[in-house]
């Protein structure tokens, strides 16, 4: 997949994270994109009974923004966080 904004400045799996990053870049008129990937956790050994075989998929968010603006971006999230 082509990226045209090429800094990863932030990646993170919990839902209300990815909501105050868009919110904080969005004020600050940070234009970016999020591309979301599957986390499969599929382990054997994770499940005591053999049947059980719950989903333990999670999605990662992972968020970019131009070069120019990367070192504002990352000054925002971590105050925010």
């Amino acid at each position: 997949m082509l990226n045209l904004f090429g800094v990863n400045v932030a990646t993170v799996t919990d839902s209300e994270k990815r909501n105050k990053i868009q919110e904080i870049l969005t004020q600050n008129n940070i234009k970016y994109s999020v591309k979301a990937e599957y986390i499969n956790q599929k382990n054997a050994f994770d499940s005591a009974i053999i049947g059980n075989r719950e989903n333990g998929t999670k999605l990662k968010y992972m968020f970019y923004v131009n070069k120019k603006d990367a070192d504002m971006a990352v000054h925002l999230i971590n105050s925010v966080e």
